[in-house]
């Protein structure tokens, strides 16, 4: 492909782009996991029977706005946080190298880079997706749900759950990188194989195996991840002094006991059902942004 090389800025455009693409898309997934996630008690009292059960609940009882409850605060933070996550990758990996442990490492750097403004977007968008405006006017909207955690815990109360994020992120970030990038040059050789012909490097590769690579990994990484999705979650949304959780090792121990081991798999569909094909549209669109950006040069 012709084209210069592409600096970090081009990264952060390409990657802010791609993930208001992918917000838009996945937000009533969000909604869902969450609300699931954030039931206290057993199977047998859940107010949802699965994924479809809980989003035709949420759509008749409070509407279609409902399942995007929360998306104010992401709408203003998720291309910074995007371009942030994918220009800190693309850096790593220009540093590191195009090896495994590379892929890696550059996951981790991404992903430390996002927390800086992901943990307190998803403190502030949780606390009003599990909650409706008319049983908690606080949590009614993004501003009125940052008002109320900066009133109650500062800004520690904005970083609430954060060891508990990176438990979460950093082993997602670093195995779906790693996933992807390995699956692209399995594509990338099948393709070539298949229509001989020779491909540069994956920027060359037809949208169909961005689409591919990214839904396998972001499976795979979104299934192995959940368990201590569902205690940073419910960190995230209670605070200590309402009931909720000292830190990761009392909220693991509380949930053992009073809910059993099978709730880490709560919201496990869900949160599947948003990452798999939300990661596969965000990547492939910023594979497609950076293929325009390499053509404008």
């Amino acid at each position: 492909m012709v084209g210069r090389r592409l600096e970090y800025t081009d990264y952060f455009m390409c990657g802010g782009l791609a993930g208001i693409c992918c917000d838009v898309f996945i937000h009533p997934f969000d909604t869902v996991r969450c609300r699931m996630q954030t039931h206290y008690g057993t199977k047998a009292t859940a107010p949802y029977r699965g994924l479809w059960h809980a989003f035709s609940t949420i759509f008749r009882t409070e509407g279609p706005r409902a399942l995007y409850r929360g998306f104010g605060i992401v709408s203003v933070l998720t291309i910074p946080a995007n371009g942030l996550y994918y220009g800190t990758y693309e850096v790593c990996k220009d540093v590191l190298g195009d090896e495994p442990y590379a892929h890696f490492a550059s996951g981790l750097g991404a992903e430390f880079a996002i927390s800086v403004v992901y943990v307190p977007l998803d403190v502030v968008k949780q606390r009003v997706q599990m909650h409706t405006s008319s049983s908690h006017p606080e949590y009614g909207n993004s501003y009125r749900s940052l008002r109320t955690v900066v009133r109650a815990g500062g800004i520690r109360g904005i970083y609430r759950g954060y060891g508990a994020a990176m438990a979460v992120y950093l082993p997602f970030t670093s195995l779906y990188f790693t996933t992807y990038e390995q699956t692209q040059k399995f594509l990338r050789n099948q393709v070539m194989s298949t229509e001989r012909t020779s491909l540069d490097s994956n920027h060359d590769l037809p949208g169909y195996c961005h689409l591919l690579g990214a839904a396998f990994a972001s499976g795979l990484s979104a299934f192995v991840t959940c368990p201590l999705d569902v205690v940073k979650t419910r960190m995230q949304t209670r605070d200590s002094t309402s009931g909720g959780y000292r830190n990761v090792w009392h909220a693991i121990q509380s949930i053992w006991t009073t809910e059993g081991p099978r709730a880490f798999t709560k919201g496990v569909v869900p949160r599947v059902a948003l990452f798999t094909p939300g990661l596969a549209i965000s990547m492939t669109a910023y594979e497609k942004f950076k293929e325009l950006r390499l053509g404008e040069a």
